[in-house]
């Protein structure tokens, strides 16, 4: 009996391991844009939206190096939400200090914040970080 209970289990975790894989071609991802531990990048999925990923160093740490990434859909389906989401990130710069707003991106709930004049920031369940103005265009390439 134990030996049947080896078998399986080896077998059914080879069978979850070659599932963990995956290859792409490099043709169909890239970079927008990165700045300050901040990058926009994407990955086009034959048949759907272009994949984003912000990926950021998390700001809760000081010297420790914890990478976190906020992925979403963006295309015709879903109606270009990277320049919508562009466009609301600029427009926090003009409102007053101390604002806050929640949104959705992709299945993550985050809040956008500016507490300062020059200075607004992203936070969500798995972080947050820091853009000024100059770092929001260059992320976005704009």
């Amino acid at each position: 009996m134990k030996k049947v209970l080896l078998v399986l289990t080896l077998t059914l975790g080879t069978l979850v391991s070659n599932a963990q894989l995956s290859v792409s071609s490099t043709s169909d991802r890239g970079t927008i844009g990165e700045t300050r531990g901040v990058t926009l990048s994407y990955k086009a999925e034959k048949g759907n939206d272009t994949l984003y990923i912000i990926t950021f160093k998390n700001e809760k740490y000081q010297y420790i190096s914890d990478f976190k990434s906020l992925n979403y859909y963006s295309g015709i389906k879903t109606k270009d939400v990277t320049n919508q989401l562009y466009s609301l990130l600029l427009s926090i710069f003009d409102k007053e200090d101390k604002f806050k707003q929640e949104i959705t991106l992709g299945e993550d709930k985050i809040i956008l914040a500016k507490i300062d004049t020059d200075t607004i920031w992203v936070w969500s369940t798995k972080g947050y970080f820091s853009l000024n103005k100059q770092s929001l265009k260059t992320i976005f390439n704009k």
